[in-house]
C-alpha cells in the first residue's frame, strides 16, 4: 500500500468541526430567535423600568387587555393605573403604591387620581406623613382641575380631618374644616368638629390605638410622637409623658408644640417649678403660636395673680376656639382679678350655655333636624352666630332631604 492509499485522516479531522461549527451557528440563531420572541411576549415595551412588585408577565397581562379594551396600545402611566387599581382590588397596598407612585402629578389624565388612590393605600399602611403629603398634593390639583369629581375632593378631606384629629393638629384640621364650611360642603360631623372642637372628647381609645398604629410605622416621627405623649397625659400616665417630652426637647429645643405639652404635662403634675422653668425660656408670644401654648401661658398667668396678662391669653385663644370651656372659666376667674364684675358674669353665663351644648352635641346627627336647630339657638345665646347660622342651614338641608 503506497501512501497515497493510506486515508487521508487528517482531511477527515479538519472537516468535522467545520460541520460542526456551521450546525452550532444555526442552533445559536434559532435560540436567539425563541428567545427574542419571548421577550417580546414578556417583557415591557419600551424597555420600560418596572416597580420591583410587578413582574413582567402582569405587566404584559394588563397591557394586553388594555389594547383589546380601548382598541390602542396604553403608555406606562395607563399600565400602572391598571395594574394599581388591580392591587388595591387583590388588598395589596405595597403593590399599589409602588405602580401610583410611577405616574407624576402632571399627567393631566392620571394625577389627581393617582396621588388620592396612593394616599388612601399609604394610610392603609399606616404611612401618616406619606399619606397626608399625597391626600395634600391631590388637593392641589384638584384646585387647578375643575374635572376633578367633588366626591373625591370630599374623600381626601376627610381622610386629612381623621388624621389630624388622631395626631390632635387641631389648627392644622381647622384650616381644612374652615375650607369645606366657607365652600357650603359640610355635614353635622364637620360643623361639629369645627365649632366646637373642645367641647368633643378627644382622648379616646380608637384615636390612641390609630396613633401608636402610626407610630409603629415611623417611630421617629416628630409629630406622632407629641402627639402620644398628649395622650399619655390624657391618660394619667404623667410620667412616661413628661420623660417622652423631655427627650423630644432635646432633640428639638425651639419646637413649640413640643414645649407645649411639656407644660401641658406640668400643668397636670402641678409642678410650677419646673413649668416657669420651660415657660420662662420658650419665646415671646406670638399670635400664630400654638393654642396650647397660649392657654399654658394663661394658665400660668392666673397662678402668678397676674390678671391682665391671663385676660389677654385667655381672649387669644378663644378667638381661635370660642367655645373652648377651659378658656371661659379661666377667663372668667381673670376678668375677677381685674374686678369687672359685668364682663365676668357674662362669661360665666356663657359658660353655662356650653356646657348644655356639651351635652347636646351627641344627638345631633344627619337626621335630627330638630336637635340641629335646638344647637343653632343654643349657639346664638353664647354669641356663636357662625355656628347658629350653620347649624340652622344644617337643620333646613334634614328637612328638605326627609320630604
Amino acid at each position: 500500500m503506497s501512501v497515497a492509499d493510506v486515508p487521508s485522516t487528517q482531511s477527515d479531522l479538519e472537516s468535522q468541526p467545520s460541520l460542526d461549527k456551521k450546525k452550532l451557528a444555526v442552533y445559536g440563531f434559532v435560540f436567539l430567535v425563541v428567545v427574542a420572541a419571548i421577550g417580546v411576549y414578556c417583557w415591557p415595551h419600551n424597555s420600560v423600568i418596572l416597580p420591583a412588585s410587578v413582574s413582567p408577565t402582569e405587566y404584559e397581562e394588563a397591557r394586553r387587555e388594555f389594547a383589546e379594551l380601548f382598541h390602542r396600545e396604553p403608555n406606562d402611566a395607563d399600565l400602572m393605573m391598571v395594574l394599581g387599581e388591580t392591587a388595591v382590588r387583590n388588598e395589596q397596598p405595597d403593590k399599589a403604591i409602588d405602580c401610583f407612585e410611577r405616574v407624576p402629578s402632571d399627567n393631566i389624565r392620571y394625577g389627581a387620581s393617582a396621588r388620592l388612590q396612593e394616599a388612601q393605600a399609604l394610610l392603609r399602611r399606616n404611612d401618616a406623613e406619606e399619606a397626608e403629603a399625597s391626600f395634600r398634593a391631590f388637593l392641589e390639583l384638584a384646585d387647578s382641575q375643575p374635572s376633578v369629581p367633588q366626591e373625591q375632593v370630599r374623600v381626601a378631606r376627610d381622610w386629612l380631618v381623621f388624621m389630624m384629629a388622631v395626631e390632635l393638629r387641631f389648627q392644622d384640621r381647622k384650616a381644612i374644616l374652615q375650607t369645606m364650611i366657607q365652600e357650603g360642603r359640610f355635614d353635622v360631623y364637620d360643623a361639629k368638629q369645627y365649632y366646637f372642637p373642645t367641647l368633643l372628647i378627644w382622648q379616646s381609645n380608637l384615636g390612641s390605638s390609630r396613633l401608636r398604629e402610626f407610630l409603629e410605622k415611623t417611630p421617629d416621627d416628630r409629630l406622632l410622637r407629641i402627639a402620644d405623649a398628649r395622650y399619655l397625659v390624657g391618660e394619667g400616665k404623667l410620667d412616661a409623658a413628661g420623660k417622652l417630652l423631655d427627650t423630644l426637647r432635646t432633640e428639638y429645643p425651639v419646637d413649640l408644640a413640643i414645649i407645649a405639652a411639656s407644660l401641658e404635662c406640668l400643668y397636670e403634675q402641678v409642678d410650677w417649678k419646673q413649668f416657669e422653668s420651660i415657660v420662662s425660656t420658650a419665646p415671646g408670644f406670638q399670635d400664630n403660636e400654638p393654642w396650647l401654648l397660649t392657654q399654658m401661658r394663661a394658665q400660668f398667668s392666673l397662678q402668678s395673680r397676674d390678671w391682665a396678662a391671663a385676660e389677654k391669653y385667655f381672649q387669644q385663644v378663644l378667638k381661635a376656639d370660642p367655645a373652648n370651656p377651659t378658656c371661659h372659666m379661666g377667663l372668667a376667674e381673670a376678668l375677677g382679678g381685674l374686678g369687672k364684675t359685668e364682663d365676668q358674669n357674662i362669661i360665666r353665663e356663657r359658660s353655662l350655655i356650653l356646657a348644655r351644648i356639651r351635652v347636646r352635641l351627641s344627638a345631633v346627627n344627619q337626621n335630627s333636624a330638630a336637635e340641629a336647630r335646638a344647637l343653632a339657638r343654643d349657639a346664638s345665646h353664647a354669641g356663636l352666630n357662625d355656628a347658629a347660622h350653620s347649624f340652622e342651614l344644617l337643620a333646613e338641608h334634614i328637612e328638605r332631604g326627609a320630604h
